[in-house]
């Protein structure tokens, strides 16, 4: 009975330590270190997305459009990598968080579930979390609920994470770093729709009814290395109900001074490259109607499908970086095609592309005792 009541007691005891280390405390350590507090001062705003006019700060003052805090993880690490504190929070204000001067190494996550970090204890785990795009349809990123809602997604919870900053306590307990945000979205929007039919297209019309993402990746497998997986659509049908909110829904009409933008993960694969769709009733001069299909590569230059015929500060390899911002221009200069999946004929649109990389979010921290 003793050896029973002994092996209990050490499993709740095991229970408690590892239920501490994933309630945002200390993880202990057998040795000698100093106690250290990480003061991190933030701050936040309250804009959220809808389709008009596009962000004009990009995020460069913390707490405007792009560049809101919401949902904070702290990863503090010793000089093997291994997590001596994990610290999340809802930001309200100035924030202390207590750690040890073992931990040199730190990372920061923002816009992020509450939990998705727990049970993590490796610096390079903290990278393989996989996080939902669906997430950018709440205001904070804690919830993805309304992924089922067309053009839901805020530009209040754009996930963010820094590079790995260094500390060092060789000097005392009081660091004072500057930590560096980076989006890991990008910015894809839909400036302008003009009209050039001429030739065998004199007398046709177009009028849009719909503005999507297709082969769009909806999880980021590592935040590190961008990688990511999944290709879907945004398209209002029935075989999307889970990621309409990657499109605009239904619309009567475009309009330059409201234009459609959408957050998306970054994409590599150059041979299922994410699109901006334009769709909507082809009329031709006889009368006759039909529903087309506008599938325009994001940042491409190629000679072959659409052409982009001025690419600004683009690489025009058919590429999506994270922290970088997409405004296409588009120009429509003959019938579409039948489905999404097709590719564009060359002699349909001309496209111009602005691309620009969205300001970082620096943010100063204080650490002290």
């Amino acid at each position: 009975m003793k050896h029973t009541l002994y092996i209990s007691l050490l499993l709740a005891a095991c229970m408690l330590l590892f239920s501490c280390a994933a309630d945002n405390t200390v993880i202990p350590e057998n040795g000698s270190t100093k106690s250290a507090v990480v003061n991190l001062s933030l701050s936040t705003g309250a804009d959220t997305r809808s389709n008009g006019t596009l962000p004009t700060d990009k995020g460069s003052v913390v707490g405007s459009n792009e560049g809101a805090l919401n949902h904070i993880c702290v990863g503090l690490f010793d000089a093997n990598d291994k997590l001596v504190t994990l610290h999340e929070y809802d930001y309200k204000g100035d924030e202390n968080v207590s750690t040890r001067t073992d931990a040199v190494q730190m990372l920061v996550f923002a816009n992020v579930p509450v939990g998705a970090f727990v049970g993590k204890y490796v610096l390079s785990d903290f990278y393989t979390v996989a996080q939902d795009l669906g997430y950018t349809t709440s205001a904070d990123g804690k919830t993805n609920t309304a992924v089922t809602t067309a053009n839901s997604q805020s530009m209040t919870s754009l996930p963010m994470m820094s590079d790995v900053k260094a500390l060092d306590w060789g000097s005392g307990t009081t660091l004072s770093p500057t930590v560096t945000l980076n989006r890991v979205v990008a910015r894809v929007a839909l400036t302008n729709i003009s009209y050039s039919f001429s030739g065998s297209y004199t007398g046709c019309t177009f009028a849009p009814t719909e503005v999507f993402m297709y082969n769009a990746s909806n999880q980021l497998t590592n935040w590190n290395t961008k990688t990511v997986s999944g290709s879907v659509s945004g398209e209002n049908i029935a075989g999307n109900a889970n990621t309409v909110y990657l499109g605009s829904g239904t619309i009567s009409s475009f309009s330059s001074t409201s234009p459609y933008y959408f957050y998306v993960f970054p994409n590599n694969n150059t041979t299922a490259p994410t699109k901006l769709v334009i769709k909507g009733t082809f009329k031709t001069k006889s009368g006759t109607t039909y529903t087309t299909y506008y599938p325009i590569t994001v940042n491409s230059s190629s000679a072959t499908g659409n052409i982009v015929s001025t690419i600004t500060g683009g690489t025009g390899d058919s590429k999506i970086s994270a922290n970088t911002t997409y405004g296409l221009s588009v120009t429509l200069n003959g019938t579409g095609v039948a489905n999404v999946s097709d590719e564009i004929t060359t002699t349909s649109v001309t496209v111009n592309t602005s691309v620009d990389d969205m300001t970082n979010v620096t943010v100063p921290e204080h650490f002290g005792p």
